[in-house]
């Protein structure tokens, strides 16, 4: 396995910015309350004002699919490969749900139609009684 000679304060960057990339949160609030500590602290992690203590990386590999290997000794990769208990990435879900959202669409399209349909038979028999 590769070994990247960097800090912890650097190693948790990379590992921020590759959940970020990934899309497995889509602010560093989130981020943080799945790990235990505030949106500021976040952001004192990811400028490396804080130090990156061994409760938050034992925090940051549990709620996400990041390798301690790689926290602890920059060996990578950075993220699991089989990351099949870790929470489903935001763009799979997205992407699932904007397929949802298309198929529940076109079935209004649909209803619509179909109601449009029996308005325009009603007034048709309508016509022919009067």
């Amino acid at each position: 396995m590769p070994n990247t000679q960097n800090t912890e304060k650097q190693r948790f960057r990379l590992a921020y910015d590759e959940l970020e990339n990934q899309r497995f949160f889509k602010k560093g609030v989130e981020f943080g309350e799945k790990i235990g500590v505030t949106g500021q602290m976040v952001s004192q992690l990811k400028t490396g004002k804080a130090s990156v203590g061994l409760q938050i990386i034992k925090k940051m590999c549990e709620a996400y699919p990041v390798r301690l290997e790689f926290m602890m000794y920059g060996v990578l990769p950075i993220l699991k490969a089989d990351s099949q208990d870790q929470p489903e990435p935001i763009n799979l879900i997205e992407n699932r749900l904007e397929k949802q959202i298309a198929i529940m669409y076109k079935r209004i399209l649909a209803n619509e139609e179909r109601l449009l349909q029996v308005e325009q038979l009603c007034h048709e028999q309508r016509t022919k009684q009067v």
